[in-house]
């Protein structure tokens, strides 16, 4: 009876030393996956920033060549206005230049036209292209323009509006005049189209099917894969007034859980880019959180095979222990003579069947 009680102790010691095992490699996969997937969602950050960076990069490059000639434009308007040129010379001047921005070798196709307000030629509004505004248009009350008055003589470029000629988005570059004395001359303005920058901003990419959305700095959403949403402020999207007040709180969204224009659980970021636009970048979950399930899949897979090996061991090392011992009884069993084992009382706990 005692050697019955002994062997189900032995077996129960067993089972509680493999499931220690399979314990102890759980909770190795516990803190190995937790080390090496915070690692990984460093690097995904840092993926994400470098993509919204290198988009930044190419806006900002983008804004740089329209912006430069502009510089010149209005530079050889003044001097040409200060030289004595006439009204008809500077006309010429801008439909020449309009046509030079257009052409093959300069390759400047997005701009949408050069024109100007003059003041010095009685209010005379012109545009390279000719085109003749609507009758209740106030060129004083244009975004190009006011945003060249507060430039005060610096090169500013405005929000994104509608063009009341083209209907299409886009962005002015505009400068105003003076001549020597600090007196108004005009205001010269090009402007180019949205599109090339949107598509920057869309294109912005950090896993396979992720996007860009390009912000102003009002909220206003400017670039969108879906046409749709262009021109909507933010508080119209999904969970957009939440997405709003934690921008203004932390100027900066990481890993925010988030659903897509098409219903799909997202991971949004949102970075602010020099000019003051944000970019934010949607990446769907289970394309973002890959490669941290695999580093999971494989801790799991190893940490398994490890232990059901050691497991295997410690068993066949139990099994051949026992063997032994079950050697060891039949040899005492078939002794002429009676063997009893006593504890330090003097106590018999076991003995030989050769009673």
């Amino acid at each position: 009876m005692m050697s019955s009680i002994v062997k189900k102790i032995l077996k129960t010691i067993t089972r509680i030393q493999v499931l220690v095992v399979f314990l102890a490699f759980a909770l190795m996969v516990f803190f190995s996956y937790w080390f090496m997937s915070e690692i990984e969602r460093e690097n995904l950050i840092s993926a994400v920033d470098s993509a919204i960076a290198n988009t930044q990069s190419y806006i900002e490059a983008d804004l740089l060549e329209p912006k430069t000639a502009l510089g010149v434009i209005a530079d050889n308007i003044r001097s040409m206005i200060i030289s004595n040129h006439s009204e008809q010379d500077v006309v010429d001047y801008i439909i020449g230049i309009g046509k030079y921005l257009e052409s093959e070798d300069v390759q400047m196709s997005y701009t949408t036209g050069v024109y100007g307000y003059f003041d010095v030629f009685n209010g005379l509004f012109f545009h390279n292209e000719g085109l003749i505004p609507p009758s209740d248009f106030v060129p004083q009350e244009r975004p190009w323009y006011t945003a060249a008055v507060e430039a005060n003589g610096k090169i500013s470029i405005s929000d994104p509006y509608i063009d009341l000629v083209t209907d299409a988005a886009i962005l002015s570059f505009s400068r105003r005049i003076f001549d020597n004395d600090g007196n108004p001359l005009g205001v010269i303005s090009l402007d180019v189209l949205m599109n090339r920058i949107g598509e920057f901003a869309v294109n912005t990419s950090v896993t396979e099917g992720s996007y860009g959305i390009l912000i102003d700095k009002n909220y206003n959403v400017l670039a969108h894969p879906h046409p749709a949403f262009i021109g909507r402020h933010v508080s119209l999207m999904n969970d957009g007034n939440a997405l709003i007040d934690e921008i203004n709180k932390y100027n900066t969204v990481s890993e925010r859980k988030a659903i897509d224009y098409e219903g799909n659980e997202s991971v949004l970021f949102v970075r602010q880019i020099n000019n003051g636009w944000y970019l934010a970048v949607l990446a769907y979950s289970d394309e973002y959180y890959k490669s941290v399930s695999q580093i999971a899949n494989i801790l799991i897979f190893i940490a398994f095979i490890l232990a059901l090996g050691l497991s295997s061991i410690l068993l066949s090392i139990v099994s051949a222990k026992k063997k032994a011992e079950e050697r060891i009884q039949v040899m005492l069993d078939a002794t002429p003579f009676c063997a009893d084992f006593w504890d330090k009382n003097f106590n018999v706990i076991d003995c030989n069947r050769n009673l």
